[in-house]
């Protein structure tokens, strides 16, 4: 295939026009990432090409031998089956979720697949547009943390809730679309900048550390635990990358087998007591939730509940008091803030599995690249920046972060090419 002029071309300036949406999306607009994730498809989607291999690659010939496609099968039959699960969820829009698990996958995948045939030139130009809008929103939700969001509030609509809290809640859920997306921007950065990689790390750390500060400010501590151990994977990953990748995804297939196992039995009542009103009211509610899905997951095996079970069991209106909550909590939020006790809840053994392969696939196709250090740094540190939102934070049927979560793999794709065209440069000085 022919590549593009020795220039920027116009898929690259696509690219890079979307990613600068990112910072106002962060902070004003967290929902929109999914939106940004799947614009940026639609550009890659417009060459023929894309079609043509991914066809040809997935459904004609598909060649399960490879972990990737193996995978994407998988993900595919994985779609399928949470569309299925309408037939006996007591909610009505899971035609709607399985579009909303698939689309922004498929961007990724189309993006990826469009960013490898782009010239040096386009390269560098999305690339260089991910590490600033990845600073820039860093820095300004850094901002927002510590002026009490200002930015929201000179910028209508006006928050009526009380404290702001629904400023602040937004804030937060910017911090957590940006966290995966500075370990990339920094493998970028390293990779394209050898000579600076000591500035560029330090840079980075300052920015990682303080939008920790301020994630513990705005009162959501899985942010600050997830930027800690994905800074300590990341770093592990660049000495050590087959085995700390290896660490990834056996800590991703963990999660998933003993989640519904230890959540069941949890004795939740001793710890809220034993904590007493140090235990934050919102971190007792997760912790019945936890135990309530892995219940309902056992009690609705093999098939699952039905996609978005939970979201009917919070209309139940069920409720729990314990020290600390000022007034009755839900005991089932509209989900269940893991995504792995959610899966096996509503999409039982099945879905399980498939979900599992989906994982274990990606995971080993990644590890048989065998990555460069910078790459693998940032796959290890999104990936368990990830794993901590995975296993106490969302939902599978967020759309935006679904799209945050592209957007982290777009961003590692790009680390991989631009270290590929640095070293081969390298190559051609020396």
């Amino acid at each position: 295939m022919a590549r593009e002029a020795a220039r920027p071309g116009a898929t690259a300036m696509a690219f890079a026009a979307i990613l600068s949406l990112t910072p106002v999306v962060a902070v004003f607009a967290h929902r929109g990432a999914g939106v940004i994730a799947v614009a940026m498809g639609l550009a890659a989607a417009a060459h023929v090409q894309v079609w043509r291999t991914g066809v040809r690659t997935f459904l004609l010939k598909p060649d399960f031998t490879k972990p990737l496609v193996l995978g994407a099968a998988a993900f595919l039959l994985l779609c399928a089956w949470i569309a299925l699960s309408g037939a006996w969820s007591p909610q009505g829009n899971a035609l709607r979720l399985a579009l909303v698990v698939l689309t922004p996958a498929l961007a990724a995948g189309t993006v990826i697949w469009r960013i490898g045939r782009l010239t040096p030139e386009s390269l560098r130009l999305v690339a260089g547009a991910y590490v600033i809008v990845a600073a820039v929103a860093a820095a300004a939700l850094i901002f927002e943390s510590q002026s009490g969001a200002f930015l929201r509030a000179i910028t209508p609509p006006v928050d009526a809730s009380p404290l702001r809290f629904k400023d602040l809640t937004a804030v937060s859920r910017g911090v957590t679309l940006v966290t995966p997306l500075l370990f990339p921007a920094l493998a970028i950065v390293a990779a394209q900048a050898p000579s600076r990689r000591g500035g560029a790390l330090a840079g980075f750390a300052a920015l990682a550390a303080l939008l920790a500060l301020g994630a513990v400010k705005l009162g959501v501590v899985s942010n600050a635990v997830a930027l800690g151990f994905g800074t300590a994977a990341a770093a592990a990953a660049f000495f050590w990358p087959r085995a700390t990748l290896n660490f990834v995804l056996f800590s991703y297939v963990t999660f998933l087998l003993v989640s519904p196992f230890a959540a069941a039995w949890l004795p939740v009542e001793a710890i809220v007591g034993a904590l007493g009103e140090s235990f934050p009211a919102s971190w007792g509610q997760r912790l019945f939730a936890w135990r309530e899905a892995a219940q309902a997951a056992f009690h609705c095996l093999p098939f699952g509940c039905g996609a978005d079970a939970a979201r009917a069991l919070h209309a139940a209106g069920e409720t729990v008091s314990f020290q600390g909550s000022i007034l009755p909590l839900a005991i089932m939020p509209t989900h269940p803030h893991s995504v792995f006790l959610q899966v096996w809840m509503e999409l039982g053994a099945a879905g399980a599995l498939l979900f599992g392969l989906v994982i274990m696939m990606g995971g080993i196709a990644l590890i048989r690249v065998d990555l460069p250090k910078e790459v693998a740094s940032a796959t290890a540190g999104a990936g368990i920046a990830l794993l901590v939102f995975f296993a106490v934070e969302m939902s599978i049927w967020q759309f935006w972060r679904l799209g945050g979560l592209a957007l982290a793999a777009i961003g590692v794709a790009l680390s991989y090419y631009v270290n590929h065209f640095s070293v081969y440069k390298r190559k051609e000085r020396d």
